[in-house]
């Protein structure tokens, strides 16, 4: 009988990687403590815990039931310490071959075998008593044979789990070394790698701030640069149509020019034939004069026709005389004529220029920048009005101070006495709608100031000088002199020394400054220094836009509309309501014949036309309203009060 073969078991010795961390069977438990048993022990048949009558565990590792078992440690006789890794070895180990014949189950079988036979002959004793012995010494020939072979297998068996525990036990700390190291790396790896992460963490927080950033300052930098485009786009389109229209006017003020010049010639022409003329009939006076000296000398022997030769040539040099005098006279005639012709032509540069009616601007893109002027103001107001009393009007009313009599004194003149009187009677906290007609009625008032100064910022004596010049030359003069006056003077009006900046700025603080009174006349309980601070500081840009639009307004009516007298009108406070010439911002039912009006919300503008002067003054005039000023009545103030 061959020992089952060990060799496949050899793959220990050459494996080399990394065990993997799956749970498999370990093989059986097998104690070395075992004594060596003689060939004729009773207890041989119960070899390492297998009874006779047991199934054996010990034959393969693969009739385990995959239960896990501890193998004994060979070095130290204790229990394994990874029990998980050796457990991963037990799936990759391959089977022990068994015998092809094993002795103890035989033996098992032969034992059984005989037991039974031996109830059996009980019961047929006498006749197979005889047969019964000869079997038994057989059978215990068979056993000895049995034994042999069992302790054989037996030590041989011990050997192979022995080197496979030693191999085992060197795997298991080469593994526990690698699982340290392992587990170092990995404490290592993840301080590295956390310190990295908040690293990058914060770097990428910074550039996402960097990016909103950049962001914000592209969006603002792009509106920046398409109001931009779009403003000079329709300047330079306005500029396009002034200039095509002042070709057109140039073109036809040259040829007209041209005309004149090929007339002048002309007549320059006929006065060089005549002059010519009369330079050959000289030459032939002298020639004739020749042949008559010609035939005095042939004729002195003719004594009786010597004096009528003589009064002949007389005659002839008195002629030539006049001839001599009437060329020197052409002569200073055609000087003369050229002089003329030189200033007429300079005249009619500087008359065309002057009489010229065409507009930079039409009716229609005045009406479109004061119309957006209002809505501006409107929006303005509000927002302010809103922001303002929110935060300064107290919510009960208190006495009227000294500085807020003052601030209500100062307006008064400009915004009218009835609007002062409800601001100071009214609360405000709940509706500000009062304080911002108020603030609209201000705007309304300084920028139709400015629409119609002849010089922002300058005198208003000069100013009014300047408009009762202007009004005498209006009476006087056809519509095209008047408007070119009007413009040549307001262009060329010496003015302040400021820039536009420092223009903007005055005006920006004169409109605070009234602004400032009527929230003191409607009962704010700051003094005129916070509040003049709170506005400059939150609209002090706004303001400032909307006195831009003014002075832009003022050049359009003043400087490039020459056809006629662009007027921006405002109703004075407590005129009577006309709707044919005003309209009730709020259309109430009461805007009527008889009502009063409270102030002017939004500008107007009328267009004033001479298109004639002889006959009736009120004929001479065309005038067309083409906005109505925007009017609040007082009745507007009980509307509120319901």
């Amino acid at each position: 009988m061959s020992m089952p073969s060990l060799s496949s078991l050899n793959f220990l010795s050459s494996w080399g990687g990394t065990p993997t961390t799956k749970t498999l069977p370990l093989p059986p438990k097998v104690s070395y403590d075992q004594p060596v048993l003689s060939l004729h022990a009773e207890s041989w048949e119960n070899v390492g815990g297998v009874s006779p009558t047991a199934p054996s565990t010990s034959a393969s590792i693969d009739d385990h039931d995959g239960d896990f078992v501890d193998v004994p440690d060979a070095g130290t006789g204790g229990e394994d310490d990874h029990p998980s890794i050796l457990h991963n070895f037990q799936g990759t180990l391959p089977p022990l071959r068994q015998p092809s014949t094993h002795p103890a189950r035989a033996a098992q079988q032969l034992e059984t075998d005989s037991h039974r036979k031996a109830r059996q002959g009980k019961a047929r004793a006498p006749r197979e008593q005889s047969r019964s012995s000869t079997i038994t010494f057989r059978r215990e020939l068979h056993d000895a044979e049995v034994d042999a072979v069992l302790k054989e297998e037996n030590d041989g068996l011990k050997a192979t789990v022995r080197r496979q525990t030693e191999e085992t036990e060197r795997l298991r700390k080469k593994i526990r070394d690698e699982c340290e190291r392992f587990n170092a790396e990995k404490i290592a790896s993840e301080g590295t790698f956390k310190d990295e992460i908040e690293r990058l963490r914060s770097t990428l927080q910074q550039n996402v701030r960097q990016v909103d950033v950049v962001t914000v300052e592209r969006d603002r930098i792009r509106r920046d640069r398409d109001a931009i485009v779009t403003s000079l786009t329709a300047e330079n389109e306005r500029h396009k149509a002034t200039a095509a229209k002042q070709a057109e006017e140039f073109k036809a003020a040259l040829e007209e020019m041209n005309r004149d010049r090929v007339q002048a010639h002309s007549d320059l022409h006929k006065l060089r034939k005549t002059l010519d003329n009369y330079s050959a009939q000289l030459e032939g006076s002298f020639m004739h004069n020749e042949a008559l000296l010609k035939e005095n000398k042939e004729l002195r022997a003719k004594v009786k026709q010597i004096p009528d030769l003589i009064r002949q040539r007389e005659a002839l040099a008195r002629d030539i005389e006049v001839a001599r005098e009437e060329s020197s006279t052409l002569r200073k005639e055609y000087g003369q004529m050229t002089a003329l012709l030189d200033d007429r032509t300079s005249e009619l540069k500087g008359a065309q220029s002057f009489l010229t009616t065409a507009d930079a601007f039409s009716g229609t893109e005045v009406l479109n920048t004061l119309q957006r002027l209002n809505s501006e103001v409107l929006q303005h107001t509000a927002f302010i009005a809103e922001s303002m009393i929110e935060s300064y009007m107290p919510d009960k009313a208190l006495m009227k101070t000294e500085e807020q009599v003052a601030g209500g004194t100062r307006v008064t003149g400009v915004i009218g006495r009835t609007i002062v009187h409800f601001l100071g009677t009214k609360k405000h906290r709940d509706d500000p709608i009062l304080v911002q007609i108020a603030f609209q009625a201000y705007f309304a008032h300084v920028l139709q100031w400015i629409a119609r100064a002849w010089n922002i910022g300058g005198d208003e004596t000069q100013n009014r000088l300047i408009d009762d010049i202007y009004e005498k030359v209006r009476d006087t003069e056809a519509q095209a002199i008047s408007g070119r006056w009007r413009a040549l003077t307001r262009s060329n009006i010496p003015r302040r020394q400021h820039d536009e900046l420092q223009l903007t700025s005055l005006l920006t603080t004169k409109i605070l400054s009234g602004l400032v009174d009527i929230l003191l006349a409607a009962g704010c309980n700051a003094n005129q220094s916070e509040l003049i601070t709170a506005l400059s500081s939150k609209f002090s840009d706004k303001i400032s836009f909307l006195v831009t639009l003014a002075v832009r307004v003022n050049k359009i009516v003043g400087e490039d509309v020459t056809s006629g007298d662009l007027e921006v009108l405002t109703v004075p406070p407590a005129s009577l309501f006309d709707p044919s010439s005003m309209e009730d911002v709020y259309n109430e039912a009461s805007s009527r014949a008889g009502a009063r009006v409270l102030c002017t919300t939004d500008l107007g503008l009328r267009k004033r036309v001479r298109v004639s002067t002889t006959g009736e003054k009120e004929k001479q005039w065309v005038v067309t309203t083409l906005l109505k000023p925007k009017v609040a009545l007082e009745s507007v103030v009980e509307i509120m009060d319901d």
